[in-house]
C-alpha cells in the first residue's frame, strides 16, 4: 500500500475532523481541528490538491478535545464538544469554514469530541456519553439544526464512536471500556436506531477508531497501545471479517480519521502527531 503523507505547520490538541466534498465553490479535502492556542479555538483549512493547503479560517468557537466535520448537501457541518460545560454544539459553513451559521447548542454532553455520520438524506450525530458506563448515544437530523430521535446504545466507549456507509447499512466502530480496549464493529440496517452484529477484534486502541467505506471495502484506522501508539489500518468486504492489517511508519494519541481522497478509491487519514508541538498530518494511501 502506497503511502505518502505532509505535514502541516499547525498544531492541535485531541483527534482532527476530515471530509472531502464541495463546500460553496471549493472542492477538496478539509481539514477541522482544535488548536493548541490557550482557548483552543476551532479552525478549518481546505487543500484542492495533495500537498496543498490554504484559506486557513479560524473560529470563534473552541473545544479541548477535537472536532467532527462532514459534508451536507452544500455545507459542511461541524459538531464539537464545548469548553468547560462539555455540551454538544452543531453549526454549518457555505464558504469553506469562513463563518459559520444555524449553531444548535444541545443538552446532550461528552468528554469527547461527537462524530458525524450519513444516511441517506439524514445526518447522525453519535458521542459517548458522560453517564457513569459512558454508553454510546446518537441523535437524528434532517437539516443539522433540529435533533430528535435520541438512542442510548448498550455499548460503551472509551472515546467518541465512529460512523460510515457500507454495504447499504450504517456501520459503528468503537474502543470498548473491556480491560484491554477492544475495537469493536456493528451495523444498523434502520439508520442506526438498532445496532445487530457486533464484532470485536482482536486489536486494541488508546482512543476511538475510524471507519470509512469505500467501494467494495471499508477500512478501520487507530491508534494502538503499544508503546509508540502507532497508527494501524485494516479493512473488510463483507463488515465482519477484517484482514490485511498494515501498521504504517506514524504515531498519535488520538484517532486517526479516515476521508475519501483526491481520486477514486484514494483514501485520506489525518493525525495529530507525538511530537512535542502535536503538528497535525494528512496522508493518502
Amino acid at each position: 500500500m502506497a503511502f505518502s503523507k505532509v505535514t502541516l505547520p499547525d498544531t492541535a490538541v485531541g483527534a482532527p475532523g476530515l471530509m472531502m466534498g464541495t463546500v460553496g465553490s471549493a472542492v477538496g479535502l478539509y481539514l477541522g481541528w482544535s488548536g493548541t492556542d490557550a482557548a483552543h479555538h476551532l479552525n478549518i483549512e481546505s487543500s484542492p490538491a495533495p500537498e496543498r493547503w490554504a484559506d486557513k479560517h479560524t473560529s470563534t468557537e473552541t473545544s479541548p478535545v477535537g472536532v467532527s466535520i462532514i459534508h451536507f448537501g452544500s455545507a459542511m457541518v461541524m459538531a464539537w464538544s464545548g469548553t468547560g460545560n462539555q455540551q454538544l454544539n452543531v453549526a454549518q459553513s457555505l464558504d469553506s469554514g469562513a463563518t459559520w451559521t444555524n449553531k444548535v447548542t444541545l443538552a446532550e454532553t461528552s468528554a469527547h469530541r461527537p462524530t458525524l455520520g450519513l444516511w441517506g438524506k439524514q445526518i447522525v450525530l453519535a458521542w459517548t456519553g458522560t453517564d457513569e458506563a459512558h454508553h454510546i448515544n446518537l441523535l437524528f437530523s434532517n437539516d443539522a439544526k433540529t435533533w430528535t430521535g435520541k438512542v442510548t446504545v448498550a455499548e460503551e466507549s472509551i472515546d467518541a464512536p465512529y460512523l460510515t456507509n457500507f454495504l447499504g447499512r450504517l456501520y459503528m466502530a468503537w474502543t470498548g471500556t473491556d480491560s484491554k480496549h477492544s475495537l469493536n464493529v456493528s451495523a444498523s440496517t434502520d439508520s442506526g436506531r438498532t445496532w445487530t452484529g457486533k464484532v470485536t477484534l482482536g486489536e486494541t486502541s488508546i482512543a476511538g477508531p475510524s471507519l470509512l467505506g469505500l467501494g467494495s471495502e471499508m477500512m478501520i484506522a487507530w491508534s494502538g497501545t503499544d508503546s509508540k501508539h502507532s497508527i494501524n489500518t485494516m479493512s473488510t468486504r463483507d463488515g465482519t471479517t477484517f484482514s490485511g492489517k498494515v501498521t504504517l511508519p506514524e504515531t498519535s494519541d488520538y484517532t486517526p480519521t479516515l476521508s475519501n481522497g483526491y481520486t477514486a478509491n484514494q483514501v485520506a487519514i489525518a493525525w495529530t502527531g507525538t511530537d512535542a508541538d502535536h503538528h497535525l498530518n494528512v496522508g493518502t494511501l
